[in-house]
């Protein structure tokens, strides 16, 4: 795979696609928040879902809520709930000017001594780009977290 000379640290690439049962699913492959990840992702009813597990990474329909649990096992540490915003937005990152449809998670820690309060996540898509913009947080520092598309397209 040609990266495009991009270090791989935090950097997710789709890097080709296979049929599953006669559907199409992207294969999503790179780094994480500093962790390996590959995995595959589809589109049904307007949202984008990991698979074989079916998370909702991103919905066009503003009538879905999703409630996800962070943490490991039993051992629940905080609990998000995201929903798309009812507006799109201008972004811009090194890759262009994007408008994007936003999805953003509301994140509430369930344990008594945390200090950083609600946190957010925004997930920032554009129409026939794809991920454009995520911003996160480290949960057990004030620090914040943002990655930004750097090129898109075909590599050759």
């Amino acid at each position: 795979m040609n990266n495009g000379g991009y270090n791989l640290r935090d950097s997710l690439f789709i890097e080709g696609d296979t049929l599953i049962s006669g559907r199409r699913y992207l294969i999503r492959n790179g780094t994480y928040l500093g962790n390996p990840r590959r995995d595959l992702l589809f589109d049904s009813a307007m949202s984008i879902y990991t698979y074989p597990f079916r998370d909702i990474l991103f919905t066009l329909d503003d009538e879905v809520e999703v409630t996800k649990s962070f943490g490991h096992g039993d051992n629940i540490i905080a609990v998000g709930t995201y929903s798309l915003e009812s507006a799109t937005t201008s972004v811009t990152v090194p890759a262009g000017q994007f408008e994007c449809f936003s999805y953003t998670g509301t994140i509430e820690s369930v344990l008594p001594d945390y200090q950083h309060g609600t946190r957010y996540n925004s997930y920032l898509y554009s129409n026939e780009v794809g991920l454009v913009l995520m911003r996160t947080h480290f949960f057990s520092s004030p620090n914040n977290l943002e990655m930004r598309l750097v090129d898109y397209g075909a590599n050759n």
